[in-house]
């Protein structure tokens, strides 16, 4: 048994220099107490404020009409503040992986939390948390990756336009996909030639 524990602090310590694993252990540390919110904010929700919720069909009471008209309210808020997580992990993990390559460029994370925000703003990725922030966590990675390859590609060749290009052709490539899929909800309120 003591192998066993042993050949795990040996596995985890190994994980914990890549910078994948060390980045994303402290970006979940970061993410925990808004999960933690999300999750408390959506419990009481589905608990008290639903016409079919828990509470007022175990006591037998009613919710007063004004608070039955904000709950659809209170719904917008929690499907919204649980859509949002997967682009906030984004934007917490490529500011950890930047911060691991001793890096500092907010262009990256902000485009990370724009990209992920517009693949997965849809209900199918919103009724599947685990496997949206899974995606999220790789899609986040090879988009840093690439992005610090052309930052360091920029300051060789003294451009001083190319990582804000990229960011922007890479944010425009997947609006174009997600509206011609019509991937996204976003679409309803926002159209690519606005974004144009």
């Amino acid at each position: 048994m003591d192998s066993f524990f042993l050949f795990l602090s040996r596995f985890y310590r190994r994980l914990n220099k890549t910078i994948f694993f060390s980045a994303l252990y402290k970006s979940f540390f970061i993410l925990t107490p808004i999960i933690v919110i999300s999750v408390f904010f959506h419990l009481i929700f589905t608990s008290f404020f639903l016409p079919s919720a828990f509470i007022p069909r175990i006591f037998g009471f009613h919710l007063p009409t004004f608070l039955s008209s904000f709950s659809s309210r209170i719904e917008m808020i929690d499907t919204s503040f649980r859509q949002m997580i997967p682009s906030i992990l984004a934007f917490v993990y490529s500011t950890q992986i930047l911060r691991a390559k001793k890096t500092r460029n907010p262009i990256i994370s902000l485009s990370c939390f724009l990209i992920i925000e517009l693949i997965f703003n849809n209900s199918f990725f919103i009724q599947n948390p685990t496997q949206n922030l899974f995606i999220s966590i790789i899609c986040t990675y090879f988009m840093v990756a690439l992005l610090l390859k052309l930052s360091v590609f920029e300051k060789k060749h003294r451009f001083n336009f190319l990582v804000p290009l990229a960011v922007f052709a890479l944010v425009s490539l997947v609006f174009l996909v997600s509206a011609t899929f019509n991937v996204s909800a976003i679409f309803y309120y926002f159209s690519p030639a606005q974004w144009f």
